[in-house]
């Protein structure tokens, strides 16, 4: 090699170098793995949004951050970073990793007792198998035995002492057999019951997930230390659901109210010690309006579609597509379903802008050009109802939590407080004897706070004990709802038919009707009670009702009003009021109509 060449090779190694050099700079060191800590969750209707912060390294510069320890029930698509102090997030990507052991401490220290148990169970086994050859070679040796002894006796060489060793031997080792294998069976129950045991455990954590380590790796470029990176990503297994405690008093004007949520969350990670949020938004990567196709119309000769023209007019079927309009928009929406990013990470999901977007699209679009063109063509009943029919949608609330919560990845559900409220109530006894014989106790209460009281199960108690489960109505704030605290057990209601009679006036028929009404009271204090019944309403003209006598009258409820035929009497009743010392209420109806004419009912409204 001349002295030319060797410079030539120097100087393309040095610049070899400094291009190396100037790409590692590029590529900055190996990747930082850190899992951050879990700030922030909003539990949704099927999904949750959790926040972990990432407290970045001092290290200036462009530099990978692996997020480890991700939940298995993480949504594809959903992972996104915000970043606090001075830094820039290049780019953000999630990846699955396949791992020998779960990623989590509690679920690795279940593997490791199940791994246990399981060399148990093959230890155990292995002496079962002993005994068994152990019971076998002792089956030979009984064989061998028995005729040997048989031949000796014949020839008159038996050797009593030799045969009885050998037989109290065979009959020991049988018995040590025996209770051997007993016992092994015994503890290999026993072990195949904590392996199915810890197994329950670690599905009630993991909810069936597979050893698969999920990952977000960022590419940050830190310009100053102290900066922090907000990843947050949404999570499926994850909801919650309203509940509600009321309790009261015997003599007491108040209500108190404790709302409650029953949250579920088999995320696969455990939220400690997070700021909760509790939401019914529905999270959907769907941010656009659908867009809308273009609707055509013909016409055919009259007649050529009758039967199904004729099916079209029914105000049932314009219900039925309302309906299905409804779902089509949900559907489109991710309403549904919880697939609306694109489904768990590794569920081959199919995203948003795929197949299943535009086939949901153009469900909707279907749906809706049927819907107006039955507008065009039906009559006014039916066109007016499909409009009537709104798709249903849901009032989003939500509800901060003023403490931290902790909520583990766990199948069962658990309670968290939302707020407990002291309300105002107007406290009644209820009697509706045309229904049940039984009194109840409820109480109009005005919703005092300012928050709206979702629909959901109630659990009542008063003076301390639970007297029964009913429901709660979606209720604004300032607005005034019922709620129920049980049957009072001191007090029965009775309605019966006194006399009937029947008479003819010109060409109509009158039939007259004596009821009454019964309250006891087998109490120690006096009670007052509403009752409430009704008289038939007529559907036309040709039926008259009317009632015609009432002892005591019954009252001007405003309310009860809005309901035609309703009937409310409210009445005290003495302590021990039993039988001829009832409390009663007499009244008296007719119906007239038509004498060729007869009396049909249609069924409560």
């Amino acid at each position: 090699m001349n002295l030319r060449q060797s410079t030539f090779s120097r100087r393309n190694a040095f610049a070899l170098a400094i291009l190396l050099s100037a790409v590692s700079a590029t590529l900055g060191a190996d990747p930082v793995n850190i899992r951050g800590n879990i700030d922030a969750v909003t539990v949704y209707r099927g999904q949750a949004l959790v926040t972990r912060v990432i407290d970045l390294p001092k290290d200036v510069g462009l530099q990978d951050i692996v997020v480890t320890d991700l939940p298995a029930a993480i949504l594809q698509g959903s992972v996104y970073a915000e970043v606090e102090g001075d830094a820039q997030v290049r780019n953000v990507r999630a990846r699955m990793r396949a791992v020998m052991d779960d990623v989590r401490e509690e679920v690795r220290k279940l593997d490791l007792d199940i791994a246990k148990l399981a060399q148990s169970v093959a230890a155990e086994q292995s002496q079962l198998d002993v005994l068994s050859r152990h019971s076998a070679y002792l089956d030979t040796l009984e064989g061998f035995a028995a005729p040997t002894a048989n031949v000796e006796l014949t020839r008159g060489v038996l050797n009593a002492e030799t045969l009885q060793k050998l037989t109290e031997f065979i009959l020991a080792e049988r018995q040590k057999v025996a209770t051997g294998t007993l016992t092994g069976q015994q503890k290999l129950a026993d072990l195949n019951g904590q392996i199915e045991l810890l197994n329950r455990k670690k599905g009630e954590i993991t909810g069936g997930a597979q050893k698969t380590a999920r990952e977000a790796v960022l590419t940050v470029d830190v310009k100053k230390a102290g900066a922090k990176v907000r990843l947050k990503y949404l999570v499926a297994n994850a909801s919650w659901a309203p509940s509600y405690t009321l309790r009261a008093a015997t003599g007491s004007a108040d209500v108190d109210l404790h709302y409650q949520a029953m949250v579920t969350q088999v995320s696969g990670e455990d939220w400690s010690n997070v700021k909760m949020t509790l939401s019914t938004a529905t999270p959907s990567v769907i941010a656009r309006a659908p867009t809308l196709d273009v609707m055509t119309v013909a016409l055919v000769n009259a007649g050529e579609n009758r039967d199904r023209d004729q099916a079209a007019q029914s105000v049932d079927y314009a219900r039925a597509l309302s309906q299905r309009r409804s779902d089509a928009f949900n559907n489109f929406a991710g309403n549904a379903s919880h697939d609306g990013v694109g489904g768990q990470m590794g569920a081959g999901s199919v995203q948003p802008q795929g197949e299943l977007f535009k086939d949901n699209l153009k469900a909707l679009n279907s749906a809706a050009a049927e819907a107006q063109q039955l507008e065009y063509t039906a009559r006014k009943e039916v066109a007016v109802e499909i409009n009537r029919q709104k798709p249903t949608e849901s009032v989003t609330v939500t509800y901060v939590l003023p403490d931290t919560t902790s909520l583990p990845s766990r199948s069962d559900q658990q309670l968290v407080s939302i707020a407990s409220v002291k309300m105002a109530g107007e406290f009644y006894k209820l009697a509706v004897p045309v229904l049940t014989s039984y009194v109840y106790n409820e109480a109009k209460v005005t919703n005092a706070s300012n928050q709206l009281l979702l629909a959901g199960p109630t659990m009542s108690y008063l003076d301390g004990d639970f007297v029964g489960a009913g429901d709660l109505p979606t209720v604004a704030a300032g607005e005034q709802f019922t709620v129920g605290f049980g049957i009072d057990s001191s007090l029965r209601v009775q309605r019966e038919l006194v006399d009937k009679t029947e008479s003819i006036s010109g060409g109509n028929k009158i039939t007259g009707f004596e009821y009454r009404i019964s309250l006891e009271n087998f109490g120690a204090s006096p009670a007052t009670i509403r009752v409430q019944d009704r008289l038939p309403v007529s559907s036309g003209k040709e039926l008259k009702v009317q009632l015609v006598s009432s002892d005591p009258k019954p009252m001007d409820d405003a309310e009860l009003l809005k309901k035609k035929g309703m009937l409310q009497w409210t009445l005290g009743v003495k302590p021990q009021a039993i039988g001829a010392a009832a409390t009663t209420i007499r009244y008296s109806l007719s119906i007239e109509h038509d004498r060729n004419l007869s009396l049909v009912g249609t069924g409560g409204k």
